[in-house]
């Protein structure tokens, strides 16, 4: 019997969240321990992602996002000659 004939759930939607999180847990066994850890790296990254643009204390004032969100841009500028003009 499928999960969602035993759940007597509230709503609707709370038993199609139930149920598509027990359909992953049950295909999760398939993707294997380095395919947990490459899932576990991704939502680290929207994570801290999300948290850098939206949530930071610092993410009121205006700026590259790129530079908001990681170093690349950092490391671009000092890449980057900068050409004075004489």
């Amino acid at each position: 019997m499928p999960l969602a004939e035993k759940l007597v759930g509230p709503t609707l939607a709370h038993s199609l969240l139930v149920t598509l999180f027990a359909d992953f847990l049950g295909k999760l066994h398939q993707i294997g321990t380095f395919g947990c850890l490459g899932l576990l790296l991704v939502s680290y990254m929207l994570t801290r992602c999300t948290y850098l643009l939206f949530f930071h204390p610092l993410a009121k004032y205006p700026g590259p996002r790129l530079a908001a969100i990681s170093n690349v841009y950092y490391g671009k500028m000092w890449c980057v000659p900068i050409q004075l003009i004489a």
